[in-house]
């Protein structure tokens, strides 16, 4: 899904990114992002093997 710049926000900058990105999470249009724990990632690296060079 692309949302398009409202002309209303002004220029585009990282503080804009921010509040446009919270007001979305808010009204709900974005799912909170989920992350995987450090045992996630440990067990994954883990079970890769060692790295090819």
């Amino acid at each position: 899904m692309r949302i398009g710049r409202c002309p209303r926000r002004g220029n585009k900058t990282d503080r804009n990114d921010a509040r446009g990105l919270a007001e979305l999470m808010r009204v709900g249009w974005r799912r909170e992002a989920h992350m995987r724990g450090a045992s996630a990632n440990a067990i994954r690296s883990l079970s890769m093997g060692p790295a090819r060079q």
